[in-house]
């Protein structure tokens, strides 16, 4: 199959999407199938990345990618070099996978495919889900309404990676197939060894975007009734930071007299990833929403003992493979979790956590987006 990935960026610290995008290319590529990523340069913090523009660029990992110039590096983002491409290509390609709702180059590409009649699947990306869809409320009601509701009404399956996320599709009642395929996740950088990056203290770990999405107040008032009681042990974030939020966060840590032992580091990648996670004595992500949640299985690839919200899409896995604690989102619960987990050690959850991982590989998260690929091109009659 010729297969386009569609996206509005693939710069890694936009977090889950992107990362997901590159993996699966890699991994239908492995397959046999030509694999083209269409997307923009646009990156966090209205900055973008270099590279080369409007020329397709052939990856080690099997796939081509082409990057398109973005004009405006602030929402509503627009790149007439990503349509025009989309415009004009389109018909090149069997199928193509969307990735990701209310994005201006994601969103006009489907009105394009519509209009050169190419089937496609939607990534939802976690988008509808209720406390997404409240986010911006009254402006992204009106894209729903005019734009992005008929656009997924005209796709062939939505895609989404759960059955949490399912079920929040599903109230949309758009009567398009919905199909739920778990991406796979990479194994991390192996450590070789390394000690850990935080010395001899132990830590509890938090690895994702820092913005008011992912429950840190919650977390950081949790760790306060912590504090005392574990006197040597250090709350780690790490991740891409929003300005505007981490100033507040921070202002909270302050006023709770923690500063010294939240320690904040900023993205981290390869080896460095994988220590931190190898070495942290809890894992936490309590999250007001989360329609996956990639960096649990990271977590559980490190072998941490992991906490979640009950709006994390993984939440099921995490209670059916007792790889540690499904909470609520309150501060309170999540102390609660968090001190049974570090009572118990890593090594109560040792089992679990492999077996949370080695149900996210790659290999066995291909076969099934492929099958529904295949399902596609049987229902239009194969290639046009």
């Amino acid at each position: 199959m010729k297969i386009m990935q569609l996206i509005g960026g693939v710069e890694d610290s936009w977090g889950g999407p992107s990362k997901v995008v590159v993996e699966l290319a890699a991994g239908l590529a492995k397959r046999g199938h030509d694999v083209e990523i269409i997307t923009t340069d646009v990156a966090p913090n209205n900055t973008r990345i270099d590279v080369p523009i409007g020329r397709t660029i052939q990856h080690e990992a099997g796939y081509s990618i082409r990057y398109h110039r973005c004009e405006r590096l602030e929402t509503p983002y627009v790149s007439s070099g990503m349509l025009r491409d989309v415009w004009k290509r389109a018909r090149d390609f069997d199928l193509v996978h969307v990735h990701g709702v209310f994005n201006i180059p994601t969103s006009a590409g489907q009105a394009i495919l519509r209009a050169r009649k190419v089937p496609y699947v939607v990534r939802t990306c976690g988008n509808l889900d209720t406390w997404s869809m409240r986010e911006k409320g009254r402006s992204k009601a009106i894209f729903y309404r005019m734009i992005e509701r008929a656009n997924l009404k005209a796709a062939r399956r939505l895609h989404v990676s759960t059955r949490f996320e399912y079920d929040e599709v599903a109230a949309h009642d758009l009567k398009v197939p919905i199909t739920i395929c778990p991406q796979g996740v990479a194994d991390g950088e192996p450590t070789n060894g390394a000690p850990s990056p935080n010395g001899e203290r132990p830590y509890v770990l938090f690895l994702s975007r820092v913005n008011h999405k992912k429950g840190l107040i919650e977390l950081v008032e949790a760790f306060s009734a912590l504090a005392t009681d574990y006197p040597t042990l250090d709350l780690v974030i790490c991740g891409p930071e929003d300005r505007d939020y981490t100033k507040t966060l921070k202002a909270r840590i302050t006023s709770l007299g923690l500063t010294p032992r939240v320690l904040f580091q900023g993205m981290v990648r390869g080896a460095l990833k994988t220590a931190w996670f190898e070495n942290a004595a809890a894992f936490a992500l309590p999250s007001h929403d989360e329609n996956f949640g990639i960096v649990v299985v990271e977590a559980a690839q490190g072998g941490a003992p992991i906490l979640v919200s009950h709006k994390v899409g993984l939440a099921d896995a995490v209670a059916e493979h007792a790889a540690g604690i499904v909470c609520r989102r309150d501060a309170g619960e999540v102390e609660t979790g968090l001190r049974q987990l570090l009572d118990a050690g890593r090594a109560h959850y040792a089992e679990g956590t492999a077996s949370l991982a080695a149900d996210f590989t790659w290999p066995r998260c291909i076969e099934r987006i492929e099958a529904m690929y295949v399902d596609i091109l049987a229902e239009v009659g194969g290639r046009r």
